[in-house]
Protein backbone atom coordinates (compact mmCIF):
# COMPACT_ATOMS: atom_id res chain seq x y z
CA UNK A 1 0.00 0.00 0.00
CA UNK A 2 1.07 3.61 -0.81
CA UNK A 3 1.74 5.39 2.28
CA UNK A 4 -0.36 8.79 2.62
CA UNK A 5 -3.59 7.34 0.33
CA UNK A 6 -7.02 8.38 1.46
CA UNK A 7 -7.97 4.89 1.78
CA UNK A 8 -6.90 1.34 0.74
CA UNK A 9 -8.70 -1.23 -0.79
CA UNK A 10 -7.51 -4.85 0.94
CA UNK A 11 -8.84 -7.54 -0.45
CA UNK A 12 -9.52 -9.00 2.29
CA UNK A 13 -10.02 -12.34 1.09
CA UNK A 14 -6.06 -13.10 1.01
CA UNK A 15 -6.31 -11.97 5.15
CA UNK A 16 -6.54 -14.57 7.45
CA UNK A 17 -5.72 -13.35 10.82
CA UNK A 18 -6.47 -9.60 12.08
CA UNK A 19 -4.76 -8.09 15.69
CA UNK A 20 -6.75 -4.57 16.95
CA UNK A 21 -5.23 -2.75 19.56
CA UNK A 22 -6.67 -0.33 21.95
CA UNK A 23 -4.71 0.66 24.88
CA UNK A 24 -7.08 2.86 26.57
CA UNK A 25 -9.67 2.40 29.38
CA UNK A 26 -12.83 0.68 29.46
CA UNK A 27 -15.07 2.66 27.81
CA UNK A 28 -13.07 3.11 24.94
CA UNK A 29 -12.22 -0.43 24.65
CA UNK A 30 -15.99 -0.72 24.59
CA UNK A 31 -16.57 1.25 22.21
CA UNK A 32 -13.96 -0.85 19.63
CA UNK A 33 -16.74 -3.91 19.82
CA UNK A 34 -18.41 -2.63 16.69
CA UNK A 35 -15.06 -3.57 14.67
CA UNK A 36 -14.74 -7.05 15.67
CA UNK A 37 -18.40 -7.70 14.44
CA UNK A 38 -18.33 -5.47 11.27
CA UNK A 39 -15.21 -7.62 10.21
CA UNK A 40 -16.64 -11.08 11.03
CA UNK A 41 -19.84 -10.13 9.49
CA UNK A 42 -18.68 -9.15 6.11
CA UNK A 43 -15.90 -11.66 6.19
CA UNK A 44 -16.83 -14.73 8.38
CA UNK A 45 -13.42 -16.16 7.52
CA UNK A 46 -11.58 -13.99 9.30
CA UNK A 47 -9.65 -15.15 13.11
CA UNK A 48 -9.76 -11.32 15.09
CA UNK A 49 -7.89 -11.15 18.05
CA UNK A 50 -7.80 -7.84 20.36
CA UNK A 51 -4.90 -6.38 22.60
CA UNK A 52 -5.83 -4.14 25.39
CA UNK A 53 -5.39 -3.84 29.30
CA UNK A 54 -6.25 -6.31 31.49
CA UNK A 55 -8.41 -4.53 33.55
CA UNK A 56 -10.37 -3.83 30.17
CA UNK A 57 -10.89 -7.83 29.31
CA UNK A 58 -14.72 -7.55 30.88
CA UNK A 59 -15.64 -5.40 27.83
CA UNK A 60 -14.91 -7.56 24.94
CA UNK A 61 -16.26 -10.91 24.67
CA UNK A 62 -16.19 -14.38 21.72
CA UNK A 63 -19.97 -12.81 21.27
CA UNK A 64 -18.99 -9.23 19.85
CA UNK A 65 -16.46 -11.10 17.50
CA UNK A 66 -13.53 -11.50 19.20
CA UNK A 67 -11.65 -14.63 19.24
CA UNK A 68 -8.57 -13.93 20.79
CA UNK A 69 -7.60 -11.33 23.61
CA UNK A 70 -4.11 -10.77 24.52
CA UNK A 71 -3.51 -8.24 27.38
CA UNK A 72 -0.93 -6.08 28.69
CA UNK A 73 -1.13 -6.06 32.86
CA UNK A 74 0.35 -2.40 34.12
CA UNK A 75 1.02 -4.65 37.51
CA UNK A 76 3.94 -6.00 35.35
CA UNK A 77 5.93 -2.82 36.54
CA UNK A 78 5.66 -4.16 40.05
CA UNK A 79 7.58 -6.99 39.01
CA UNK A 80 10.67 -5.14 38.53
CA UNK A 81 13.15 -4.67 35.32
CA UNK A 82 13.52 -8.16 34.69
CA UNK A 83 10.41 -9.30 35.36
CA UNK A 84 8.54 -6.59 33.36
CA UNK A 85 11.06 -7.33 30.21
CA UNK A 86 9.87 -11.03 31.23
CA UNK A 87 6.19 -10.79 30.44
CA UNK A 88 6.70 -8.31 27.76
CA UNK A 89 8.83 -10.75 25.64
CA UNK A 90 6.29 -13.76 26.26
CA UNK A 91 3.31 -11.37 24.73
CA UNK A 92 5.84 -10.77 22.10
CA UNK A 93 6.56 -14.37 21.67
CA UNK A 94 2.90 -15.21 21.70
CA UNK A 95 1.63 -12.36 19.36
CA UNK A 96 4.19 -13.19 16.65
CA UNK A 97 3.34 -16.63 16.69
CA UNK A 98 -0.45 -15.80 15.03
CA UNK A 99 1.32 -14.10 12.18
CA UNK A 100 -1.19 -11.46 11.88
CA UNK A 101 -1.99 -10.40 7.93
CA UNK A 102 -3.33 -6.76 9.33
CA UNK A 103 -2.60 -4.92 12.37
CA UNK A 104 -5.16 -2.16 13.14
CA UNK A 105 -3.58 0.27 15.95
CA UNK A 106 -6.45 2.33 17.85
CA UNK A 107 -4.38 4.50 20.41
CA UNK A 108 -0.91 6.08 19.75
CA UNK A 109 1.58 4.60 21.74
CA UNK A 110 4.95 5.04 20.83
CA UNK A 111 5.57 0.91 21.76
CA UNK A 112 2.57 0.29 19.40
CA UNK A 113 4.49 1.62 16.36
CA UNK A 114 7.50 -0.89 17.62
CA UNK A 115 5.21 -3.13 17.87
CA UNK A 116 3.95 -3.15 14.36
CA UNK A 117 7.75 -3.02 13.19
CA UNK A 118 8.38 -6.34 14.97
CA UNK A 119 5.16 -8.01 14.25
CA UNK A 120 5.91 -7.81 10.56
CA UNK A 121 2.11 -7.49 9.13
CA UNK A 122 1.31 -8.05 5.63
CA UNK A 123 -0.75 -4.95 6.29
CA UNK A 124 -1.02 -2.14 8.68
CA UNK A 125 -3.46 0.87 9.57
CA UNK A 126 -3.04 2.99 12.98
CA UNK A 127 -5.83 5.59 14.05
CA UNK A 128 -6.27 8.16 16.60
CA UNK A 129 -2.67 9.62 16.36
CA UNK A 130 -2.91 13.09 15.72
CA UNK A 131 -0.19 13.76 18.44
CA UNK A 132 2.25 11.71 16.34
CA UNK A 133 1.51 13.47 12.62
CA UNK A 134 4.92 14.70 12.47
CA UNK A 135 6.78 11.77 13.21
CA UNK A 136 8.29 9.84 10.55
CA UNK A 137 9.07 6.83 12.27
CA UNK A 138 5.47 6.85 13.67
CA UNK A 139 4.17 7.11 9.54
CA UNK A 140 6.70 4.94 9.12
CA UNK A 141 5.46 1.75 10.96
CA UNK A 142 2.03 2.22 9.25
CA UNK A 143 1.04 1.39 5.41
CA UNK A 144 -1.63 3.65 6.11
CA UNK A 145 -2.64 6.71 8.94
CA UNK A 146 -6.00 7.49 9.56
CA UNK A 147 -7.25 10.72 10.05
CA UNK A 148 -11.08 11.34 11.13
CA UNK A 149 -12.92 14.39 11.40
CA UNK A 150 -12.34 16.41 14.89
CA UNK A 151 -16.49 16.57 15.78
CA UNK A 152 -17.23 12.61 15.37
CA UNK A 153 -18.15 10.04 17.47
CA UNK A 154 -15.43 8.18 18.83
CA UNK A 155 -17.39 5.19 17.64
CA UNK A 156 -17.49 6.04 14.62
CA UNK A 157 -13.66 7.10 14.60
CA UNK A 158 -13.11 3.59 14.90
CA UNK A 159 -15.15 2.33 12.19
CA UNK A 160 -13.29 4.85 9.95
CA UNK A 161 -10.97 2.75 9.64
CA UNK A 162 -12.98 -0.12 7.87
CA UNK A 163 -14.10 2.98 5.72
CA UNK A 164 -10.51 3.45 4.62
CA UNK A 165 -9.57 -0.06 4.37
CA UNK A 166 -12.67 -0.67 1.17
CA UNK A 167 -15.48 -1.93 4.21
CA UNK A 168 -18.81 -0.43 3.49
CA UNK A 169 -20.07 0.44 7.25
CA UNK A 170 -23.61 0.59 8.01
CA UNK A 171 -25.54 2.48 11.16
CA UNK A 172 -26.10 -1.67 11.75
CA UNK A 173 -22.69 -1.83 11.67
CA UNK A 174 -21.84 0.51 14.76
CA UNK A 175 -24.00 -0.65 17.41
CA UNK A 176 -21.98 -1.70 20.21
CA UNK A 177 -22.24 -5.13 21.83
CA UNK A 178 -21.98 -6.53 25.64
CA UNK A 179 -22.58 -9.90 26.50
CA UNK A 180 -24.47 -10.63 29.82
CA UNK A 181 -24.12 -14.47 30.89
CA UNK A 182 -26.91 -15.85 32.45
CA UNK A 183 -25.61 -16.34 35.71
CA UNK A 184 -25.02 -12.63 35.76
CA UNK A 185 -28.52 -12.11 35.25
CA UNK A 186 -29.77 -14.36 37.89
CA UNK A 187 -27.24 -13.08 40.56
CA UNK A 188 -28.40 -9.35 39.74
CA UNK A 189 -32.27 -10.70 40.05
CA UNK A 190 -31.52 -12.41 43.20
CA UNK A 191 -30.32 -9.26 44.66
CA UNK A 192 -32.52 -6.82 43.38
CA UNK A 193 -35.08 -9.20 44.54
CA UNK A 194 -33.52 -9.04 48.20
CA UNK A 195 -33.65 -4.95 47.94
CA UNK A 196 -37.55 -5.68 46.91
CA UNK A 197 -37.10 -4.16 43.31
CA UNK A 198 -37.90 -5.42 40.39
CA UNK A 199 -37.27 -5.44 36.57
CA UNK A 200 -37.43 -2.22 34.74
CA UNK A 201 -39.21 -0.94 37.99
CA UNK A 202 -35.92 1.70 38.89
CA UNK A 203 -33.81 4.31 37.91
CA UNK A 204 -30.49 3.58 37.85
CA UNK A 205 -28.07 6.15 38.69
CA UNK A 206 -24.23 6.13 38.20
CA UNK A 207 -22.85 9.56 39.42
CA UNK A 208 -19.93 9.86 39.91
CA UNK A 209 -16.50 9.38 37.45
CA UNK A 210 -12.60 8.39 38.61
CA UNK A 211 -12.43 11.93 36.85
CA UNK A 212 -13.56 14.52 38.62
CA UNK A 213 -14.32 17.39 37.13
CA UNK A 214 -17.02 15.19 34.56
CA UNK A 215 -19.20 15.28 38.25
CA UNK A 216 -21.75 16.93 39.04
CA UNK A 217 -21.93 19.05 42.91
CA UNK A 218 -23.36 17.32 45.03
CA UNK A 219 -25.87 19.52 46.08
CA UNK A 220 -26.79 19.31 42.35
CA UNK A 221 -27.00 15.17 42.22
CA UNK A 222 -29.09 15.02 45.30
CA UNK A 223 -31.64 17.75 43.40
CA UNK A 224 -31.56 15.58 40.52
CA UNK A 225 -32.80 12.18 42.22
CA UNK A 226 -35.10 13.68 44.74
CA UNK A 227 -36.77 15.26 41.50
CA UNK A 228 -37.06 12.11 39.50
CA UNK A 229 -38.08 9.99 42.63
CA UNK A 230 -41.11 12.96 43.14
CA UNK A 231 -41.84 11.99 39.37
CA UNK A 232 -41.66 8.54 38.88
CA UNK A 233 -41.97 7.14 42.83
CA UNK A 234 -39.60 4.39 42.29
CA UNK A 235 -36.52 3.27 43.57
CA UNK A 236 -33.06 5.00 42.83
CA UNK A 237 -30.29 2.46 42.90
CA UNK A 238 -27.18 4.27 43.21
CA UNK A 239 -23.49 2.49 41.47
CA UNK A 240 -20.58 3.24 41.45
CA UNK A 241 -16.74 1.76 41.02
CA UNK A 242 -15.17 0.56 44.19
CA UNK A 243 -12.91 3.57 44.83
CA UNK A 244 -12.73 5.51 47.89
CA UNK A 245 -13.65 8.65 46.40
CA UNK A 246 -16.99 7.47 44.66
CA UNK A 247 -18.07 5.64 47.59
CA UNK A 248 -18.03 9.01 49.97
CA UNK A 249 -19.37 11.21 46.97
CA UNK A 250 -22.43 8.46 47.18
CA UNK A 251 -22.80 8.56 50.48
CA UNK A 252 -23.18 12.40 50.58
CA UNK A 253 -25.41 12.43 48.15
CA UNK A 254 -27.76 9.80 49.89
CA UNK A 255 -27.36 12.16 52.81
CA UNK A 256 -28.75 15.02 51.09
CA UNK A 257 -31.44 13.46 49.51
CA UNK A 258 -32.65 11.84 52.96
CA UNK A 259 -32.69 15.80 53.87
CA UNK A 260 -34.51 17.19 51.16
CA UNK A 261 -37.08 14.36 50.98
CA UNK A 262 -37.21 11.59 53.61
CA UNK A 263 -39.68 9.56 51.57
CA UNK A 264 -36.89 8.56 49.22
CA UNK A 265 -36.18 5.55 48.85
CA UNK A 266 -32.68 4.72 47.60
CA UNK A 267 -30.45 1.42 47.36
CA UNK A 268 -26.84 1.49 47.60
CA UNK A 269 -25.14 -0.89 45.13
CA UNK A 270 -21.70 1.24 45.07
CA UNK A 271 -19.07 -0.56 44.85
CA UNK A 272 -20.53 -3.68 45.45
CA UNK A 273 -20.73 -4.73 42.12
CA UNK A 274 -18.29 -6.65 39.29
CA UNK A 275 -18.32 -5.14 35.67
CA UNK A 276 -20.45 -7.70 34.50
CA UNK A 277 -22.21 -7.65 37.32
CA UNK A 278 -23.01 -4.11 36.97
CA UNK A 279 -24.30 -4.95 33.06
CA UNK A 280 -26.93 -7.40 34.50
CA UNK A 281 -28.28 -5.06 36.73
CA UNK A 282 -27.97 -1.79 34.12
CA UNK A 283 -29.97 -4.35 31.53
CA UNK A 284 -33.04 -4.29 34.13
CA UNK A 285 -33.20 -1.07 35.08
CA UNK A 286 -36.02 1.54 33.18
CA UNK A 287 -33.51 4.12 33.19
CA UNK A 288 -30.19 4.78 33.14
CA UNK A 289 -28.73 8.61 34.50
CA UNK A 290 -24.99 9.19 34.73
CA UNK A 291 -22.32 11.08 33.86
CA UNK A 292 -19.73 10.54 30.78
CA UNK A 293 -18.26 6.66 31.90
CA UNK A 294 -17.51 3.63 30.79
CA UNK A 295 -20.75 2.49 32.72
CA UNK A 296 -22.59 5.18 30.68
CA UNK A 297 -21.23 3.66 27.48
CA UNK A 298 -22.60 0.02 28.84
CA UNK A 299 -25.92 0.87 29.59
CA UNK A 300 -26.06 2.21 25.91
CA UNK A 301 -24.64 -1.16 24.29
CA UNK A 302 -27.16 -3.12 26.30
CA UNK A 303 -29.75 -0.71 25.22
CA UNK A 304 -31.86 0.66 27.87
CA UNK A 305 -32.90 4.40 28.30
CA UNK A 306 -29.57 6.28 28.89
CA UNK A 307 -29.48 10.29 29.88
CA UNK A 308 -25.91 11.02 29.93
CA UNK A 309 -24.87 14.40 32.08
CA UNK A 310 -22.38 16.18 30.48
CA UNK A 311 -20.41 18.89 31.00
CA UNK A 312 -17.37 19.91 29.84
CA UNK A 313 -16.13 16.86 27.66
CA UNK A 314 -16.95 16.51 24.22
CA UNK A 315 -20.51 15.21 23.81
CA UNK A 316 -20.25 14.84 20.29
CA UNK A 317 -17.38 12.60 20.50
CA UNK A 318 -18.71 10.72 23.99
CA UNK A 319 -22.36 10.93 23.87
CA UNK A 320 -23.78 7.22 24.69
CA UNK A 321 -24.52 5.72 21.43
CA UNK A 322 -27.38 3.73 22.35
CA UNK A 323 -30.28 4.00 19.94
CA UNK A 324 -32.52 5.16 23.32
CA UNK A 325 -30.48 7.81 24.50
CA UNK A 326 -30.23 11.71 25.22
CA UNK A 327 -27.81 14.13 26.43
CA UNK A 328 -29.09 16.84 29.46
CA UNK A 329 -26.37 19.31 29.60
CA UNK A 330 -26.97 23.19 30.52
CA UNK A 331 -26.13 24.08 27.15
CA UNK A 332 -23.28 26.99 27.98
CA UNK A 333 -21.74 28.09 24.81
CA UNK A 334 -18.35 27.24 25.96
CA UNK A 335 -19.62 23.67 25.61
CA UNK A 336 -17.76 21.72 24.77
CA UNK A 337 -14.19 22.93 25.83
CA UNK A 338 -12.99 19.81 26.70
CA UNK A 339 -10.82 21.28 29.57
CA UNK A 340 -10.98 19.87 33.34
CA UNK A 341 -13.32 22.47 34.70
CA UNK A 342 -13.57 25.83 33.99
CA UNK A 343 -9.85 27.02 33.15
CA UNK A 344 -8.90 23.01 34.22
CA UNK A 345 -9.81 24.32 37.84
CA UNK A 346 -11.37 21.02 38.68
CA UNK A 347 -14.77 22.94 38.69
CA UNK A 348 -17.08 22.72 35.91
CA UNK A 349 -20.04 25.71 36.11
CA UNK A 350 -21.73 24.05 33.38
CA UNK A 351 -22.05 21.07 35.60
CA UNK A 352 -23.61 22.88 38.34
CA UNK A 353 -26.29 24.52 36.15
CA UNK A 354 -27.60 21.38 34.72
CA UNK A 355 -31.76 21.72 35.56
CA UNK A 356 -33.06 18.55 37.32
CA UNK A 357 -36.07 19.32 35.34
CA UNK A 358 -34.45 19.29 32.04
CA UNK A 359 -33.29 15.53 33.48
CA UNK A 360 -36.47 14.24 34.19
CA UNK A 361 -38.26 15.46 31.20
CA UNK A 362 -35.71 13.51 29.16
CA UNK A 363 -36.57 10.57 31.51
CA UNK A 364 -39.86 10.94 30.57
CA UNK A 365 -38.95 11.26 26.89
CA UNK A 366 -37.29 7.90 26.88
CA UNK A 367 -39.51 5.91 29.25
CA UNK A 368 -42.90 6.65 27.39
Amino acid sequence: MDKGKAAVKLDFSSINSVLIVKLRHHGDVLLTSPLFSALKKNHPHLSVDALIYEETRPFLSVQCGVDNIYSIDRQWKSKGVIGHAAQELKLLKSLQQRKYDLVICLTDQWRLAILTRLLKPRFSIAALCSRRKDSRFWSGSFDQVVTSAKRRHRLAMHTDVLRCLGLSVSSEDEKLSFHISAKDVTSSELLLATERVEREAFIQLHLPSRQAFKMLPVARSAEIVVALWQRFHLPMVFTAAPDKNELEYIQQVETLVQRLDESVKSINLAGKLSITQLAAVTSQTKCFVGVDSAPMHLAAAIDVPVVGLFGPTDFYMWGPAGSRSLIARSGYPCQPCTMKGCANSGDAECLDAIKAADVVAKVVELCR
